[in-house]
Formats: C-alpha cells, sequence, structure tokens
C-alpha cells in the first residue's frame, strides 16, 4: 500500500468541526453550555470546504465551532523542539485544559508529521483512565493545536529524581503503568518511551501517560483503516527511538522492536523510581548504549530482594525472556502482562494474596495512593542520625546496631545508597560489605572498537547505532544543535503574520 499523503492527513485538525459533533476517544462530545442538543438541526454546519481559512467569522460562534478564540491562556507547561504546552480555559464552560501548540514551519523543517499524526491516532483510540485524554484538534495557518486533558501534579520524575520514592508508591506506579500499556499492546500500539518524565499526577496521586509521538502501530492487518496502515509502513531507522537510559538493546540495535521494548522500559522505570536514578547510565549516550548491550548495570545496595528480582527479569536481553514477554498477544493477558502484575513485588506493596494481577481487571487506577508503611517513614529519621554520627552515642536508643535484624540493616543500606551517604564506616556498622566494582567503560569503548573492526569505515547510517564511535555522536549532537541555532526564533514570530484575527492573539 502506498503511503498516505502527510498534508492530507494533516487536514484532521480542522478547526471547522463542531465539538457536539466532534467523536473522539469512542464517545461523541456533550453539548456545552448554551448550545443545542445534539443532532438538532439549530446546530451549525461545517463548512463544505475543509480547506478554509481558520477563524471564519460565519463559524465562530461561541461553543458551536472551536479555535483559538474560545480559550483564555494561562500559563506555560512545557516546551519542546518544535511545540509548546500552555493551561489554558475554555470560556464556554471555564474548564481547565492543556493546550499543546505545534509550530507548523518548524514541525516541517524537523519533518515531525509522522509524530504529531500518530500522536493523535493514538489518543483518539486509546481510551484508558491512566492515559492522558485528548478532547479535541483544529488548527490554523501556523499551528496544529491538541486539546487535552489537564493534569495538575506534574511529572513523576520530579518526585523520584536523585532520592526516589517510598516502595509501596513505587509498587502503586508502576501497577497502574503496566495496566495502561497493556491496554496499548493489546491494541497493537507500543509508547517506545516510557519514563518518568512522560508520566504526570493527578490530584488524587494517580498517574496518565503522555507523549506518543514516538509511539509505534504494529501488525497492519487488513482490517485497519487506511491511516493505521499507512503509519504502520516499515521505515529504516525507525526503531532507534527512544531516551537512552530506557531503550531496549533491539532498539537501540535498530532492529525490530515490538511491545516488549516497553517492558525493557518499564525495568529503568522501576529503578529509577525506587533509586533516583536508572539503571543504565554512562558518562555520554554512546556509553549508555554500550552498558545497555553488555547489560551491565547497578541497583543500589540494599534494594528489596522483590524489586531487585522484577527489575531483574525486566532487563533480559531477549524480549522473550522479559517478565512478561513470553507470550504473543494473541494469547490470554494471565500469560503476559497478567504474569507481570503476578510477582512478588506487586503482592507485597500493591495487596491481595494473589498480587495486583488478583485485582479485578482494569481497576488498579482506582486504588487510592498508599499510606508509607511505618517502616518506610521510619528510615529516613534513622538515616539522619545514622549520617551525623548519633549510633555511636546511642542517641537513636533501643539495641546496639550489632543486634539489629539483617532486613533492617539491609534496608537502612538501601536508603543510604540512595541518598548516596554510605560511608565505609556505616558500611561497617550495617554489615553491607564491600561496594561493587564500578563499571569499566574504558574496556566496553575497546571492546566496541574490537568488535567493529572494518565496520568503522562504514557510513553511520549502514550500521547499529550501538556501534557508532563517540566522535560520529558527538557530530551528530553538533549537527542537531546547529540546526536548532538556526531555528531560534521565539515560537510563533516567524508566522504570526499568517495565522491573523483573532486565532494569532494567544501566541
Amino acid at each position: 500500500m502506498a503511503p498516505i499523503d502527510r498534508d492530507k492527513l494533516l487536514s484532521c485538525f480542522t478547526a471547522h468541526v463542531a465539538w457536539a459533533e466532534r467523536p473522539c476517544v469512542q464517545r461523541t462530545w456533550r453539548t456545552l453550555r448554551g448550545e443545542a442538543p445534539l443532532g438538532s438541526s439549530a446546530l451549525p454546519k461545517p463548512p463544505a470546504s475543509s480547506t478554509a481559512a481558520a477563524g471564519s467569522s460565519s463559524f465562530t460562534g461561541v461553543g458551536r465551532i472551536f479555535g483559538l478564540h474560545n480559550f483564555d491562556a494561562g500559563g506555560l507547561l512545557g516546551d519542546g523542539n518544535y511545540s509548546q504546552v500552555i493551561q489554558a480555559t475554555v470560556r464556554p464552560t471555564q474548564e481547565q485544559v492543556a493546550l499543546k501548540i505545534v509550530d507548523k514551519a518548524k514541525m516541517n523543517r524537523y519533518h515531525k508529521a509522522d509524530e504529531v499524526i500518530v500522536e493523535k491516532y493514538v489518543l483518539t483510540h486509546a481510551d484508558h483512565p491512566s492515559i492522558i485524554r485528548l478532547y479535541h484538534t483544529f488548527q490554523d495557518a501556523s499551528a496544529l493545536y491538541l486539546c487535552l486533558e489537564l493534569v495538575p501534579g506534574g511529572e513523576l520524575w520530579a518526585l523520584c529524581h536523585r532520592r526516589g520514592i517510598h516502595t509501596s508508591h513505587a509498587a502503586y506506579f508502576v501497577s497502574q503503568l503496566c495496566e495502561a500499556l497493556q491496554h496499548l499492546h493489546e491494541r497493537r500500539i507500543v509508547h517506545r518511551d516510557v519514563k518518568p518524565e512522560n508520566v504526570l499526577l493527578t490530584a488524587e496521586g494517580r498517574l496518565k501517560l503522555i507523549d506518543f509521538g514516538s509511539a509505534k502501530l504494529m501488525d497492519a492487518v487488513e482490517t485497519d483503516s487506511p491511516l493505521r496502515a499507512s503509519l504502520c509502513l516499515a521505515d529504516p531507522f525507525k526503531d532507534f527511538v527512544g531516551t537512552a537510559e530506557y531503550m531496549a538493546p533491539e532498539a537501540i540495535d535498530n532492529k525490530g522492536t515490538d511491545w516488549r521494548s516497553d517492558l525493557w522500559s518499564l525495568g529503568s522505570f522501576t529503578c529509577m523510581l525506587l533509586a533516583g536514578e536508572p539503571p543504565f547510565r554512562g558518562g555520554s549516550d554512546y556509553l549508555t548504549f554500550r552498558r545497555v548491550q553488555a547489560r551491565l548495570f547497578h541497583m543500589p545496595e540494599g534494594m528489596p530482594p522483590d524489586a531487585a528480582d522484577l527489575v531483574d527479569n525486566l532487563l533480559a536481553s531477549s524480549p522473550d525472556q522479559r517478565l512478561g514477554g513470553g507470550a504473543s498477544l494473541d494469547e490470554p493477558a494471565a500469560a503476559r502482562h497478567g504474569a507481570l502484575l503476578d510477582h512478588p513485588f506487586f503482592g507485597r506493596h500493591v495487596g491481595g494474596s494473589g498480587g495486583a494481577g488478583a485485582q479485578p481487571r482494569g481497576s488498579l487506577h482506582q486504588r487510592p495512593l498508599p499510606i508509607p508503611r511505618l517502616a518506610e517513614l521510619c528510615l529516613e529519621p534513622v538515616c539522619t542520625r545514622l549520617t551525623q554520627g548519633g549510633w555511636a552515642r546511642a542517641a537513636i536508643g533501643g539495641p546496639p546496631a550489632s543486634r539489629w535484624p539483617d532486613a533492617v540493616c539491609r534496608a537502612l543500606v538501601f536508603e543510604l545508597a540512595r541518598k548516596r551517604a554510605l560511608t565505609d564506616e556505616l558500611r561497617q556498622l550495617l554489615r553491607a560489605g564491600p561496594p561493587p566494582p564500578p563499571i569499566d567503560d574504558d574496556a566496553l569503548i575497546e571492546a566496541a572498537r574490537n568488535e567493529a573492526g572494518e565496520e568503522e569505515s562504514r557510513p553511520l547510517g549502514t550500521r547499529p547505532m550501538s556501534q557508532a564511535l563517540p566522535a560520529e555522536l558527538a557530530a551528530m549532537d553538533d549537527e542537531e544543535e546547529l540546526r536548532q541555532a538556526e531555528a531560534g526564533e521565539m515560537f510563533g514570530e516567524s508566522s504570526s503574520d499568517e495565522s491573523g484575527g483573532a486565532e494569532g492573539t494567544l501566541v
């Protein structure tokens, strides 16, 4: 099947579809305040031409045809190379939303039209409480707009970066994310960039998975729509997608990836929540790639055994050896995602004798954020006393450290290790043993040169990225920085003359 013209596909971001008539997420839009009931002849009909200028004066009635004139702009929530996300208020209903603004000029310059189309497709077809909801899309002469659910809690990364979170909270978030990934995988969608930066938290502490621009649609079949069939077409070098610390080995090698690549990312995600840093992190992306390929990583000393076992089983080099990856998507969920949720890590911290997998299907997102156990809450003040020398002055009270149970010592070692406060003196006190040897990155580079051999003389695009040399990757980074410097104008300035009217006042 020949690829579909992307310019024609982008017309799906039309400004001429009535809010109340717009089908999205398998439901029809509700009627806005002051609007005629659904199906009423009082509703305006979209213009015959789908390419008419945005903001036409004939179809700008409040609560009927949506454009920028229906929003009050708020603060900036985030930005990227070719898009911004702002908080906005829908004027007819005073609802708070997140408005993603994609600059068409930059999108075309960076060849990102496919990513925008894929993101809209996935959000339209993935209706799950743990996935951010798409409300509406439209466009004007200079930008594409995605009206999204506003998630006020910020990124999960801000909670776990460099300090980790309570083990019970980590199990809670990982189980919810696994349920969201199962929903995507069963619809033949691979996220390919699972990381804490792409997870937002609601006011109630539940997670929302975001950023589907790098998603992959698998297995085009005859029953698929022409749009999905086109987006499923294989594209060389398109599997090298993601963030270095969370990419699976097959993605780094630019081989065919499937839903099991998300399981690898889930393992790195789990370690990041618990330890405050991902298991694979070198001094550069190149060294990180080499560590992933060699499966050389460190978990913090003292990590709970069930958590360490979960991470170790998810970070299997072979996709079919990963926990939950031994069955195909055509087999029952109990053999794949169910097997993952039945792991003892979830059984201990999420609740239920059979673990999270024993909970009713699709119900994990309904569980409230758990209250940390008393033992978890006591770790931080005890570690503070330990680092201040309180153990030597018996200021903590109770029996001497030499009589503390091994489980207590292990928990304290883990807390001190992720705080980067585990000294040799405390190591001896808590019977932690010697520290693990550091990973020899020089040996990895030398091994890479020996493996590459004559391959070094071939262009980078003709061999796996894992065989790229540091100088080649640095040159690629320099080229990208140069492109960004050339396009360094403020968002919207270069196209403000094209947008015109009320539609151009927001940016």
